[in-house]
């Protein structure tokens, strides 16, 4: 993992077993980057909850579960490149993984893709764009 102030990238999985892993990036408001490695499987719960400068998010393929509101309340999240190939879990009900991300509007579906879990877009209520 390499952390400047405003970019983070991952290469491997993060282990959720820590709290302090489960919220590392929580409403950290400088971050505009974010970029997951392909080797990335897991993304923890809250990891970026309240990151209010980031814009696109890209979820690899290789990606199966992503956390509780891991995304959740990012107010300036635009669009999500969702390649995640076999993901069976993102949040649930009461904690979708990009809750109320209220200007998300686009939601790029990669065509390796076979299904995306439910709830994992609960609460965006501007999209207007899947493809």
């Amino acid at each position: 993992m390499v952390l400047r102030q405003e970019a983070v990238r991952f290469s491997k999985s993060l282990s959720a077993s820590s709290a302090y892993i489960s919220s590392l990036f929580y409403a950290c408001n400088k971050l505009t980057t974010i970029t997951i490695g392909a080797n990335v499987k897991k993304i923890p719960a809250y990891a970026f909850w309240q990151c209010n400068k980031v814009t696109k998010i890209t979820i690899p393929e290789n990606v199966t579960s992503i956390g509780d509101e891991a995304f959740g309340m990012c107010s300036s999240l635009k669009e999500v490149v969702f390649n995640a190939k076999n993901c069976t879990s993102a949040g649930g009900p009461d904690y979708p993984s990009f809750n109320n991300c209220n200007n998300l509007t686009t939601i790029k579906i990669g065509e390796n893709v076979k299904g995306i879990p439910s709830y994992v877009f609960c609460g965006c209520t501007k999209i207007t764009s899947i493809t």
